[in-house]
This record gives structure tokens, sequence and C-alpha cells, in this order.
């Protein structure tokens, strides 16, 4: 914007600005219709934009006082997604099927160590109960760092999400948006102020003109005008959003990046082992319960039955405790089956969370509707500006 404003006048079809150049016969009423859009709808427009403006800083303004609130919604966002509560409920559970199932083993070992030279299976039954007991220790550890991990990292990721790429601010787009919008809304208040002055210097000269015979106008170009209404001023560069709104583009890319490579670090250091142990557990539980079918048949065959009485040793007690460890393998089977499937983390869907993600994460950074209002009122003041400039 010029320190003063030049007087334009409106001849018909078009606009020519006074100077240098030929002679502009003055028409009152063009330069009323000028005068009624400049001092009407243009001024209106612009206390519209003006409006949209303080609502848009309002709103960022309320986004920003909240910003712990936002990130926190988010981080349950995320838990839900992950189905961490299921997580959490189904590690729970399995601590306790391993204990039951412990106690099981450490019952059928001690009935079967004293036969395991009769039967080949037995010994096969008691290495494939270890490796069931060492590997579920391990699974229900792994488990519980990988659910601690969900909740001890996930704040410093979101926050990182937030932080804004080019300036220093915690909420990134929220205050660098505030910060605009001050800019922007103090130029918008300028322009407002010159085009309202703009109008009045038009009102002014169309005065003069009332007052003077048209016909003189042929032979006298010159109007007695003070120039009582100016203003001069510059408008203030901002120095944020210097990517103009890519930068809201740039930062929600960014966030999602951050998401997909803690999820994908997640599913290496914690999720990925976990369902390694699952899978293995299962097919140890699988082989077990096979031998202990065999075992359970051969027993009671008469040649054997003789033999393992002869040594003291309870037959029945014997089958009795392999059927309550068979019932305590099969519902743990059942069990690893499920937790397999419990996560989309545990089921390596990285992408279906990160997709899922997305749109969560753009809500939470911005909300799209009232920018929106921003660029509904420049499309709107572009054909008034158009018209005057």
């Amino acid at each position: 914007m010029d320190d003063r404003i030049p007087i334009n006048v409106w001849t018909g079809d078009s606009i020519a600005r006074t100077g240098k150049g030929t002679p502009i016969k003055l028409n009152l009423e063009n330069l009323s219709a000028l005068s009624n859009l400049v001092t009407g709808e243009t001024s209106n427009m612009l206390t519209d934009c003006v409006n949209y403006l303080n609502e848009s800083y309002n709103i960022s303004q309320v986004e920003n006082a909240n910003f712990g609130e936002r990130k926190h919604k988010l981080k349950q966002d995320f838990k839900k997604i992950v189905e961490v509560d299921i997580l959490e409920g189904m590690s729970r559970e399995l601590t306790s099927l391993k204990k039951d199932a412990f106690s099981a083993i450490d019952n059928v070992k001690k009935n079967l160590v004293g036969i395991a030279f009769i039967f080949s299976s037995v010994a096969v039954l008691i290495f494939e109960l270890n490796t069931i007991e060492e590997m579920l220790e391990d699974l229900d550890k792994k488990l519980q760092r990988g659910i601690e991990s969900l909740h001890d990292s996930l704040d410093n990721v979101i926050k990182e999400m937030f932080k804004n790429l080019d300036h220093d601010f915690e909420d990134g787009v929220t205050e660098e948006m505030m910060k605009h919008l001050n800019v922007v809304n103090n130029n918008i208040n300028f322009v407002k102020k010159q085009n309202d002055v703009y109008g009045e210097q038009i009102t002014d000269i169309k005065n003069i003109m009332s007052h003077q015979d048209a016909t003189v106008m042929d032979g006298n170009l010159s109007i007695n005008y003070s120039g009582e209404h100016m203003i001069s001023g510059q408008v203030q560069s901002s120095n944020y959003l210097t990517r103009k709104m890519t930068i809201l583009k740039n930062h929600i890319d960014n966030a999602v990046n951050k998401i997909s490579d803690y999820v994908q670090e997640a599913y290496n250091n914690y999720f990925e082992p976990v369902l390694n142990y699952i899978l293995e557990v299962i097919h140890s539980v699988e082989t077990a319960v096979r031998h202990i079918y065999e075992i359970s048949s051969l027993i009671y065959k008469v040649t054997m039955k003789i033999k393992i009485k002869a040594m003291g040793i309870n037959v029945d007690e014997i089958d009795k405790n392999l059927e309550v460890l068979k019932s305590k393998l099969k519902n743990l089977d059942e069990f690893l089956n499920n937790l397999k499937t419990a996560s989309p983390i545990l089921e390596n869907h990285l992408d279906d969370i990160v997709r899922n993600m997305k749109p969560l994460i753009v809500n939470q950074i911005f909300e799209p509707s009232h920018y929106d209002d921003m660029f509904i009122s420049r499309k709107a003041l572009t054909p008034v500006f158009s018209s005057v400039l």
C-alpha cells in the first residue's frame, strides 16, 4: 500500500489514475456509484474480514489454552486405536493363566520324573513343558514392557508432533496462527481505514463537482480539492506462516511421520517379539497336549500299569494331574490365539494404525473449519477489490 492513496475516477467502462496523461472528464453518476461501492460494500466486506480474523484468533486462543487437554485426547485416541485397554486386561489374564499353568506343570513333572525312562514321550513332554515355562515368562514380561512403553514414551512423541517446524512454539500451528493473525488483523484494519478515507475523498470531490456547472468542466479542468481526508502509513509484513498454508500440510505430514516411526519402533522392540513368543508357545502347547494324550493312553496298558505300580507310583494320580494340565494348556492355547489378534500392533497392521490416526492428528493440531472462513472471506473480497483498484 502506498503512503498516500491515489485519487482514481471512474469514467464509464474503466478506472483511470490521475496524474500524467490526458485529462478525464469526470462523471457525477459514476463517482456516486464508486463512492457507494467503496463506502458501502467494500467497507462492509473488510469489516467481515476483520470479524472472521478475530473469530479465528479467538478459536486459536481457546485451542492453545486447552493444549494439555488436546494432547491428552490424542493420546487416548491412540490408545483406543491400538486397543491398549484390551492389551492391559489380557496381560493381567496372562499372568493369572501363567501361574495356573506353572502349578499344573510342576505337579505333572513330579509325577513323570520317576517313569521318564519307561516312556520316551515323557522326556519329550518334560522338555516341552520346560520350554513353555521359559517362553511364558518371557512373553509375560515383554508384553508388560510393551504396554508400559505405550504409556511412557507416547507423551514425548505427541509433544513433538505439535511442536512448530520453524519457530519455538510448543503448540506449533495454533501459536503461529495467532502471531500471524495479529499482524494480518492490524493490516486489514489499516486497509479498511484507508478504504474509508478513500470513500470520503471521493465524496469530497463529488460534493465539489455538484456545486460546479458541469458544462464548465469542458474547459475548466481544475478542482479545488483540499486533500483534508488523507491517511499515510505502510502495512506490516508477517514473519509467520512464511510458507503460507503449506505449513499446515507440512506440520501434519511431520506429525504423521512421527507417529509412524513411533509405532514401527514399538512393534520392532516389543510387539514383534511378543507375537513370536505367542506363536512359539502355541506350538509347544499343541505338542505337549499331543504327548499328554499319548502318555495317558500308555499308562493304563496292563504291562505299563504293573511296572508303574511296582515303582510305588499311583497311576490314577498321574492321569488326574495330566488331565488338569491338559485343561490348563487348552485354555492357554485359546487365550494366546485370541491375544495375537487383540491389537493391530500385534497383527502388524501398522499402516492401519497410522491411517486411523491421521484424521485425529489433523483435528487436534488445528480445526479446519475456522480457517475456511478466512478463505471464504478472501474469495468474497477479491471481486470487490478488483472493481475498485
